[in-house]
C-alpha cells in the first residue's frame, strides 16, 4: 500500500478516547505512517503523536488515561504509558495483521487478526502468547464482559468464545457457512450481545451466544459497527452515513440522521447520550468523526484534521479524584482520575 504523508493525509484506522465527568475528553487516533494523534478537548481539536511503527495502525485501546496499546498491519504490537506522548514495541511473535485490541486491566489483554489468531498477555504486553484458535477465518471484532468472558467475530460469520480467557469455541449461529463478514461485536453483559456485518445483518443472543438470532435492521446496507451502552439502548453503523439506534434491545431499529453520505465504520457511546462515531473520508473536509449529546437524536461533525480514513473508536469513562463514592457506584475497575468502563 502506497505511504502517505503523515502531515498531510495519514490513512488512520483507530481512534480511543478518555471521557471525563466535565465532558472533556482525552482522545488518541491511529493510522497510516504508524502517526497517532490527541486530543485533548473533546475532539475540538488534534494533535500529533509519534508511534513506534512506520505501518498501519488498525486499532488501538486505552484503560486510563497514559495506558494504551495499538496494533498493526504487520503484526507489531505498541504499547505507552504516558498517554501516548512515548510508544514502545512489544514483541508478539506474527508477521500476521492484528485487528483488534482489548485489555481488560492493565495486565490482562487479547489481540486477534488475520488467519483465526489470538493473542494474549497476562502481563501488560511485556510478553505475549498465541492462543489455540477454531478458526482460520480473519477474526475483525472482540469484546470482553468481565476479566475472561469474551466473544469474538469474523469471516464466514465466524463467532467465537471464551469463557477462561484461554479456551475458545465456535458458537453456531443462522449465517454461518453463508460468506458474508460479521464485523463488528458489543455485549451489555455476560448474556445480552449483538453483532453486525454485511448486508444489514443484526444478530442477537440472549444466552450469552449459546444461540443466536436475527433482528430486522430495516436496511440492507453493510454495518460494520455496533455498541450497547446497555441491555436497552444500542446503535450500528454503516455504509452512506447509516446510523441505526435501538432503545429496546434490538427489538426494533430507526434511523438517525448522520447528516453525510460517508462510510461510518465504528460507533461507541460513553453513556447512553454521549458518543461518537467515525467513518471514512469522502473527497471534502476531513475524515468522519460525529458526536451527540442526545442519544443521537442530532449528530454534530468534529474536525479529525485527516483526509482519510477512520476504522474504529474506544471509550473510556473517567472521574475526577478523590471521588471514591462516584467510581463505586459507577462500578469502575481502578481509584484514579481515569478508567475503563466495565461492563
Amino acid at each position: 500500500m502506497k505511504k502517505l504523508n503523515v502531515a498531510a493525509a495519514a490513512l488512520f484506522f483507530a481512534i480511543c478516547s478518555v471521557e471525563s465527568a466535565q465532558a472533556v475528553v482525552l482522545g488518541w487516533a491511529s493510522g497510516g505512517d504508524g502517526t497517532i494523534r490527541n486530543t485533548v478537548n473533546s475532539g475540538a481539536t488534534w494533535a500529533g503523536q509519534i508511534s513506534a511503527t512506520p505501518f498501519l495502525n488498525y486499532s488501538i485501546d486505552f484503560v486510563d488515561a497514559n495506558n494504551g496499546w495499538a496494533v498493526d498491519s504487520h503484526g507489531f504490537i505498541g504499547h505507552t504509558i504516558n498517554g501516548g506522548s512515548n510508544w514502545t514495541s512489544q514483541p508478539s511473535g506474527t508477521g500476521n495483521e492484528l485487528h483488534h485490541v482489548e485489555f481488560v486491566d492493565l495486565s490482562n489483554g487479547w489481540v486477534v487478526g488475520a488467519a483465526g489468531i489470538i493473542l494474549h498477555s497476562s502481563n501488560g504486553g511485556t510478553n505475549w502468547s498465541t492462543q489455540a484458535s477454531p478458526t482460520t477465518e480473519l477474526l475483525w471484532g472482540m469484546d470482553f464482559v468481565g476479566a475472561t468472558n469474551g466473544w469474538a467475530v469474523g469471516g464466514n460469520a465466524t463467532i467465537i468464545h471464551t469463557s477462561n480467557g484461554s479456551t475458545w469455541s465456535s458458537q453456531p449461529n443462522p449465517l454461518v457457512g453463508s460468506g458474508l463478514n460479521l464485523i463488528s461485536v458489543s455485549f451489555s453483559d455476560a448474556s445480552n450481545g449483538w453483532t453486525v456485518g454485511n448486508f444489514g445483518n443484526i444478530l442477537h443472543t440472549n444466552n450469552g451466544g449459546l444461540t443466536w438470532g436475527f433482528q430486522g435492521s430495516g436496511t440492507t446496507n453493510d454495518l460494520n459497527g455496533v455498541y450497547f451502552a446497555d441491555a436497552s439502548n444500542g446503535w450500528a453503523v454503516g455504509t452512506f452515513g447509516t446510523i441505526l439506534h435501538t432503545s429496546n434491545g434490538g427489538a426494533s431499529w430507526s434511523p438517525q440522521v448522520s447528516g453525510i453520505t460517508n462510510t461510518l465504520q465504528a460507533v461507541q457511546f460513553v453513556n447512553a447520550n454521549e458518543g461518537w462515531a467515525v467513518g471514512q473520508w469522502n473527497g471534502g473536509g476531513s475524515a468522519a468523526i460525529l458526536h451527540t449529546t442526545d442519544g443521537g437524536a442530532t449528530w454534530t461533525a468534529q474536525n479529525s484534521g485527516i483526509t482519510n480514513n477512520l476504522f474504529a473508536v474506544s471509550l473510556v469513562n473517567s472521574v475526577p479524584e478523590p471521588s471514591a463514592f462516584v467510581i463505586a457506584t459507577l462500578g469502575l475497575a481502578s481509584l484514579g482520575p481515569f478508567a475503563k468502563r466495565r461492563k
